[in-house]
């Protein structure tokens, strides 16, 4: 029973509102008491005077009729009076009683109310603990890494012993990291201290089949069965079940009961996304196992529409979506027709790096990505060009990634997966160069560029490109693509590439100083750059003469007099449509000075 407040209340003002009553009337009595006490001692007065008088006239027959009529009239008034007190004692008693038994009644009303109030406390309280832990409990299973959230769902462990919810959590974990004699052990413990039976079938059926999948034991497998079969049978329309129970008949080889049980799942929830994955697993691997030419035909279409359902109805399951990319991968190795793979390949992929991305996890979302793209590794060139708006829009999203992460380097990893790729973007590039067609060729080099990273091939072509102004980026700033931070993240053929663009302004903010420190860490095959550099029939004689100007100030190249002027190459590169600022030609006239010895492997065509 709730606390009923107005209740006391109206309690409380019927006894104040009986207790008024009872004083009014009181003191009414009091008044009217004391007035007919003044009436009769007036008539006693009168009475006494009277009496006097008939003595003095020896009037004893009349006076006795008279002190009759008195004494008549002073017995009414005795009895009024009498009569009056107790009507007033009888009232006054029953206001008495009626206090007694309230004075007694409301202690026990107030002792009932307080221990329904610390009722109602308890609960309030373990209702807020029950939050308290389930927060805890939510918090950790939030953290990044399986080790992490082991940790605190071990730690609320020792500090709740007796509650399952984190003992079901951690089991979870241990699931998924395959330590599954663990995960058994406290799918036990979750059961002991109260877990849903149903929760517990369910997933102790599944940490059982894992098991057997290590270890080949048969009981584990039918262990399984019993246990899922028991949560079917305690609910039987979750659809959950059946594919749990469905995929363990899969693994036993009884095709024709887990495709019942899939369908179950799917007649139950024609939303749920796992059901159509499930059926499309189970149609490629009926493809597999069958001889009937036909039935292949038919496997194949229907594995291929159930992904594309699964598809439609999952937005954010990541999971899901990398089983579905390792199926669909396994059936491309498998030589089914890109034509009717390829496009689901992608579409899965892309979908699984969305959904990371969009819980901030770059270097998964990254993972989603390169795998979407790896369907083109050895493809031929036509399928890589049709599919130009797939690989633009896909390398947009990795290059978005690697802005999230700047301080990590995934070059790597991106350039062991797409390798093939690469070097056929860098070859169709190379062509399309050629071919003077320097927007598809800008195009093919920006997307090796994101995708291999600074220094390479890819960049060092993009850079060339950008500083003689054959190429603008629709998409992305191609300073912050091109950037160099270290030494080692990039080669010296960039560096000299990023310095003119410094000095042109292709692209890149014009300042004088920005070219000089890209020259000045240009250690890295500096010789194989000069020698490159110095050769004006292959990079023009502007550029050519301009590098070398940049390379001298910066006392890279130690020349003497007779090897070279500094000044006159200064003027021969103005005189060549650049725009040299004059705090250069002040810093040549003082490194002029400090040329020492001459450079032996200086080109022969400088002069």
């Amino acid at each position: 029973m709730k606390y009923n407040r107005k209740h006391i209340e109206w309690k409380m003002t019927f006894i104040a509102l009986v207790c008024i009553i009872s004083l009014c009337i009181s003191v009414v009595a009091i008044i009217y008491m004391m007035h007919n006490s003044l009436s009769i001692d007036t008539l006693a007065q009168k009475l006494n005077n009277y009496t006097e008088l008939l003595e003095q006239d020896n009037r004893s027959r009349k006076s006795d009729a008279y002190l009759d009529f008195c004494e008549s009239i002073n017995s009414r008034v005795d009895s009024a009076i009498t009569e009056l007190l107790t009507i007033v004692s009888i009232f006054a008693s029953i206001i008495t009683i009626l206090g007694v038994l309230l004075t007694f009644k409301a202690p026990k009303d107030m002792e009932k109310q307080i221990t329904e109030l610390r009722d109602l406390f308890d609960k309030t309280n373990n209702i807020v603990e029950e939050q308290e832990y389930l927060l805890m409990i939510t918090d950790a299973v939030k953290e990044k890494t399986t080790y992490h959230r082991i940790r605190s769902l071990t730690n609320i462990i020792t500090k709740h012993p007796n509650r399952w919810q984190a003992y079901l959590y951690r089991g979870s974990e241990y699931d998924d990291k395959k330590d599954y004699d663990k995960a058994i052990k406290d799918y036990t413990a979750a059961k002991q201290y109260g877990c849903d039976i149903e929760i517990y079938y369910n997933n102790m059926s599944i940490a059982l089949s894992n098991r057997y999948k290590l270890t080949n034991n048969y009981s584990d497998q039918k262990q399984a069965v019993v246990l899922i079969s028991k949560a079917i049978k305690l609910n039987p329309e979750d659809a959950s079940y059946y594919n749990n129970r469905g995929s363990i008949y899969e693994e036993m080889k009884k095709h024709e009961l887990a495709k019942s049980d899939f369908d179950t799942a799917v007649s139950i929830d024609p939303d749920n996304y796992e059901a159509y994955a499930n059926i499309a697993k189970w149609y490629f691997t009926m493809l597999r196992i069958t001889d009937d030419v036909h039935k292949k035909e038919e496997y194949r279409n229907q594995a291929i529409s159930s992904i594309n359902k699964a598809l439609d109805l999952n937005y954010e399951d990541s999971q899901n979506l990398k089983q579905l990319s390792d199926l669909l991968t396994n059936e491309h190795s498998s030589n089914i027709e890109i034509d009717s793979i390829i496009d689901l390949l992608i579409k899965v992929n892309e979908r699984s790096g969305d959904i990371d991305f969009e819980e901030t996890d770059y270097i998964n979302a990254i993972s989603g990505y390169s795998k979407a793209l790896s369907v083109f590794n050895g493809a031929p060139d036509e399928i890589i060009n049709s599919n130009i708006e797939v690989i633009n829009r896909i390398c947009d999203k990795i290059y978005n990634c690697k802005t999230k992460i700047p301080n990590v380097d995934v070059t790597y990893n991106l350039g062991r997966k797409l390798l093939p790729l690469l070097f056929d973007l860098n070859r169709i590039a190379f062509d399309y160069y050629s071919n003077n067609d320097f927007k598809n060729a800008g195009l093919f080099f920006e997307f090796g560029t994101i995708l291999e990273g600074f220094g390479t091939v890819s960049s060092n072509n993009l850079a060339y490109m950008i500083r003689r102004g054959e190429y603008h980026s629709i998409k992305h700033k191609i300073s912050d693509l091109l950037s160099c931070k270290t030494m080692e993240d990039s080669s010296s053929f960039l560096r000299i590439n990023r310095a003119l663009c410094h000095i042109i302004g292709n692209e890149f903010k014009k300042d004088v100083r920005s070219a000089l420190q890209e020259i000045s860490m240009c250690d890295n095959d500096l010789d194989k750059a000069i020698e490159w550099w110095g050769n004006e029939d292959m990079v023009g004689k502007k550029e050519s003469n301009l590098v070398l100007v940049l390379l001298s100030l910066m006392e890279k190249l130690e020349l003497d007099e007779n090897s070279c002027d500094i000044q006159e190459m200064i003027e021969t590169a103005i005189r060549d449509g650049y725009e040299i600022p004059t705090d250069i030609i002040d810093i040549a006239i003082d490194v002029k000075d400090k040329i020492e010895n001459s450079f032996d492997n200086l080109p022969t065509n400088v002069n």
